[in-house]
């Protein structure tokens, strides 16, 4: 998953300050304030490694959905500060950073963006089946209950290498139908957002119990 932090509009044009690059990549995790405030960079690319360390995020910044947003403790603060034109992109799994630190969000699956748009809008109102089951096996406080069965996705993901001739997650998803076997373009939605998928961006053609009765014949 890609998360992104524009933390100024002007993020390339802004040229009253030394840039030594452009884009920095980080992967570690005790290097990213140092090299964020040494090289000044205008994008700073940070994998799962460098957000692994994390803290429960202040109150106020919780998202429509029921996700207890967390921030990866050991980023700076430049990134919270408007004026300062650095960027930043997250690679993670943890859907609690994303809904803590990003403005907008790209979900993955099999190498291909699935669906895409404002972090909040994605995470209270997800389009595409695979973002939708990610969200339902997160527990949701004050709703799951201690020994409860969360949500899970059945199935597996598709090789990497294989060519896909229809949509790459027809095999695990509870909304398939005939339209998905063939290739599904990223097109774009309501809202500034995109996605993969052939049903309805205002959420029609999703039957309520599809999720359970895919469980149930898993």
């Amino acid at each position: 998953m890609l998360a992104c932090s524009l933390a100024s509009s002007a993020l390339v044009s802004d040229n009253t300050r030394p840039t030594s690059a452009s884009v920095l990549t980080i992967a570690g995790r005790l290097t990213v304030a140092s090299s964020v405030v040494v090289t000044s960079p205008a994008l700073v690319l940070a994998s799962s490694r460098t957000v692994h360390c994390i803290k429960p995020a202040p109150r106020g910044q919780a998202s429509a959905r029921p996700i207890r947003p967390r921030r990866a403790s050991h980023l700076p603060q430049v990134f919270d500060t408007p004026d300062t034109g650095v960027g930043l992109i997250l690679i993670t799994h943890d859907l609690g950073v994303v809904a803590a630190v990003a403005d907008r969000v790209a979900v993955m699956y099999g190498g291909e963006i699935v669906e895409s748009g404002p972090c909040e809008a994605v995470l209270a109102r997800p389009l595409h089946p695979y973002t939708e089951g990610l969200l339902r096996a997160l527990p949701v406080p004050g709703e799951t209950t201690r020994g409860g069965t969360l949500g899970f996705i059945p199935g597996v993901v598709p090789r990497p290498d294989a060519e896909l001739t229809q949509c790459g997650f027809i095999g695990r998803c509870p909304y398939a139908c005939d339209a998905c076997r063939t290739p599904i373009p990223l097109h774009e939605a309501s809202g500034h957002r995109a996605v993969r998928c052939v049903l309805p961006d205002d959420g029609g053609g999703r039957a309520a119990d599809a999720w359970a009765r895919t469980a149930g014949a898993a």
